[in-house]
């Protein structure tokens, strides 16, 4: 009797435990070929939740007809991979191309949101095999207008790379402002705010994160972006009813930290 009223105490405390780790999971419901995905609150950030989710976000229709990319949301083709050329492409995406491009290229992707607000939508593709995370695509209209690179497999013909240290970025591109992005502090970028470069007259910027060593606390590059300079730069794509609490303001030139 003791026993079965011990374990009948255990199983009401692992609910409980379990019910409090998920009270802010959402889940996403895709197309009947596509698996559920649970938005993890840390990435919260990358797909952002506007406080009346069903009236203003919705994910996308996923469907991709005659994908080369057999696995689902993850870039694992060998031959994934290209250069990055500032406000015009991603290897073979091009800004001004529409979503099927990307779907042909990239294959099915990991999550997709339309926001009915800002009339824009973003498509994520995961980057499993490279441990990053991937390739972000937002688009108004079904055409790119943004496209945001986390993974190596593109690079810039001057071989900057993600996790390079921005400094390397001085001279390379001496016309780069920054920007802070208040109250967008995550514990997957470090705990501190992000710090975009923007280039607005060449279409490119680049996301600092806050990398946490073992024995310092540095900048790295976390993201290379592309934008159409005659539209200029939005933070992770987004406009600015999406970015609620969250402001961008313009910081001295070459801005790390407070």
């Amino acid at each position: 009797m003791k026993l079965a009223i011990t374990l009948l105490i255990s199983v009401i405390v692992l609910s409980i435990l379990f019910l409090i780790g998920n009270k802010n999971a959402t889940t996403l419901n895709f197309n009947s070929n596509e698996a559920n995905i649970i938005v993890d609150p840390a990435e919260e950030f990358f797909t952002p939740s506007p406080p009346n989710t069903n009236a203003e976000k919705t994910n996308m229709p996923l469907k991709n007809d005659g994908s080369n990319n057999p696995k689902k949301g993850i870039l694992n083709r060998e031959d994934l991979k290209g250069f990055i050329i500032e406000g015009r492409s991603i290897g073979e995406i091009n800004i001004g191309d529409k979503k099927q491009k990307l779907l042909d290229y990239f294959g099915n992707p990991t999550e997709g949101y339309f926001y009915a607000k800002c009339n824009i939508s973003d498509l994520h593709w995961n980057d499993i095999d490279l441990d990053n995370r991937g390739i972000f695509a937002y688009m108004k209209n079904d055409k790119i207008y943004q496209i945001e690179s986390f993974t190596n497999r593109f690079r810039l013909n001057s071989e900057i790379k993600i996790n390079d240290s921005p400094k390397d970025l001085i001279s390379l591109y001496p016309d780069l402002e920054a920007y802070e992005l208040l109250r967008s502090a995550s514990i997957v970028d470090g705990s501190a705010n992000l710090i975009f470069w923007v280039d607005n007259n060449k279409g490119i910027a680049f996301e600092l994160y806050n990398y946490q060593g073992l024995a310092e606390s540095t900048r790295k590059i976390a993201s290379i972006i592309i934008f159409n300079p005659s539209e200029g730069f939005r933070p992770r794509g987004m406009c600015k009813e999406l970015l609620y609490t969250r402001e961008l303001i313009k910081r001295n030139k070459w801005f790390l930290d407070d």
